[in-house]
């Protein structure tokens, strides 16, 4: 009698036994299920572009940082802006002045045709001097990216003598300190009535809506660009309209509206100019696509990019779409960019986003 009662209470102890594993295995199906509607969050880190010697003296060896939260959907939630600091890096940028912009004028010689992109199979990025090892070493690619102060007509021309597209700087949202006196304050965008200024940057957002800076703007494009007969643009922190103003629609939109107008002006000045959009992904996709000739993506690591929804999503919308423009990537090591090349994209490659190198 002891035993059987013993053997029914083993058996009681069995049956609670599988009945709480039956809810826990309900309670996390459901909790999976939940996570599969709602996605998990991922942060992608988008840098800067083009920096100089006079941020270098102003901001040591900080790198700007934009985080991103983005679900497995590859749809963008909110986020933050962060700073980190890397390694030192030369920054021996050519600085625009009010003096080298002093003969600026509206006539331009352009190109005779726009650039074929699919016949660029490499590009490089340089916003150094152009000295004769310089000009050596560049001369090995398909087109570059330069600084239009750092080059004279001759130099470009001896470049394209040599079949290379030439693509000149222009940062469309940030203004570096060093050139406020091409400005006019209304020319700036304001924060709380202050002026937005990137500290670690040493460098201002301005408000791409007014006209007088969409004309200092196209002085730079129609004398440094076109005037030395260069074949393109590369389109400088578009990228900022994204990244800084993603919870303030209303300004998103109406830089993008202003955008639009910049780009518009370009081609009807210098029609044959061709133009390289660097990030500003979501810009693109509503404004700026069916103008621009090529995107730049920095950062183009294939240990993140390969396994971050975000980035898929966005390779797939690329890929559907080189009828219509081409994707440049800037990646720290070859098999980033063996990845770039092996889904249909132009590799480049450059450690970090300092430029002033060969």
């Amino acid at each position: 009698m002891a035993f059987f009662r013993k053997s029914k209470a083993v058996l009681f102890f069995l049956c609670l036994m599988l009945f709480l594993s039956t809810v826990s295995g309900d309670v996390l199906a459901k909790e999976n299920a939940s996570t599969q509607k709602t996605g998990s969050t991922k942060t992608v880190h988008m840098g800067s572009h083009k920096k100089t010697a006079d941020q270098s003296k102003n901001a040591g060896s900080t790198q700007k940082t934009v985080v991103r939260q983005v679900n497995s959907t590859g749809t963008k939630t909110a986020g933050s802006k962060i700073l980190s600091r890397p390694a030192a890096k030369s920054r021996n940028t050519v600085q625009t002045s009010a003096a080298s912009t002093a003969g600026w004028g509206t006539s331009a010689i352009t190109p005779q045709t726009e650039v074929n992109m699919n016949t660029i199979k490499s590009i490089k990025i340089y916003y150094g001097n152009a000295t004769n090892s310089a000009i050596a070493q560049l001369s090995t690619y398909n087109a570059v990216i330069i600084e239009p102060y750092a080059f004279t007509t001759a130099q470009v021309a001896q470049l394209q003598a040599k079949g290379i597209k030439v693509f000149g700087y222009l940062s469309v949202m940030e203004l570096e300190a060093p050139n406020k006196a091409l400005v006019s304050d209304s020319d700036y965008f304001y924060y709380h009535n202050q002026k937005y200024i990137i500290p670690q940057w040493n460098t201002y957002i301005m408000d791409l809506s007014k006209p007088h800076y969409q004309s200092v703007l196209m002085n730079k494009v129609t004398s440094e660009i076109a005037g030395k007969q260069m074949d393109g643009v590369f389109l400088d922190t578009v990228g900022d309209i994204d990244d800084y103003f993603y919870n303030d629609p209303q300004t998103q939109d109406q830089f993008r509206s202003a955008y639009k107008t910049l780009l518009e002006k370009i081609k009807s000045a210098c029609p044959n100019l061709s133009l390289i959009q660097n990030w500003g992904f979501d810009t693109l996709k509503t404004t700026s696509g069916s103008m621009i000739h090529a995107v730049l993506w920095e950062d183009f690591s294939k240990s993140t990019i390969t396994g971050d929804a975000w980035s898929q999503n966005w390779i797939r919308y690329f890929q559907r779409r080189t009828n219509l423009f081409r994707v440049i990537t800037v990646s720290p090591d070859v098999q980033s960019a063996a990845y770039a090349k092996k889904i249909g994209f132009i590799p480049t490659l450059n450690n970090g986003n300092i430029y002033n190198g060969l």
